[in-house]
């Protein structure tokens, strides 16, 4: 048996960590460590092409911000070259925003991604009622847990 790292080798392996997780929960929020579900085939599914939305959104977000940049009086009356440098950190941060956010996929970080999508708002509660109802339940569940801890 695996938890995060870490083979469970014996009952006194289990215990330890079964005691952690039973009185640490907070911390196990406020480090985005939470109990995931397994979603099915279908489930996989739609997750993937939520994620494609999600970066299709995103992407029309931030040509959105970079077309309002360049129409911009700074834009008219900056230097050129200060003006490439400003562009150029945007889209190197949202570069490494996309790469964080979508490279990489397994089918095991599916409901992570679509969970962080959802908080942030990029994905709607009309996007996610795609999923069965307990995977609705969990994704509110989780959004409710970060809303109030940023309040």
């Amino acid at each position: 048996m695996f938890f995060g790292e870490h083979i469970i080798r014996n009952e006194q392996s289990y215990q330890r960590i079964a005691n952690y997780i039973t009185n640490n929960p907070m911390k196990w929020e406020k480090l985005n460590l939470y109990v995931m579900i397994e979603l099915s085939k279908n489930q996989k599914k739609i997750a993937r092409e939520l994620i494609q939305l999600g970066l299709q959104r995103e992407c029309k977000s931030f040509t959105t911000q970079i077309e309002k940049f360049t129409n911009s009086q700074e834009w008219k009356t900056s230097d050129p070259h200060e003006l490439y440098i400003k562009l150029y950190k945007k889209v190197t941060s949202f570069d490494k925003h996309i790469e964080q956010q979508y490279d990489n996929l397994s089918g095991s970080r599916y409901f992570v991604t679509v969970s962080n999508l959802f908080w942030q708002g990029v994905l709607t509660t009309d996007d996610i009622a795609r999923f069965d109802i307990d995977v609705q339940n969990e994704l509110f569940r989780i959004k409710s847990l970060y809303d109030n801890e940023l309040k």
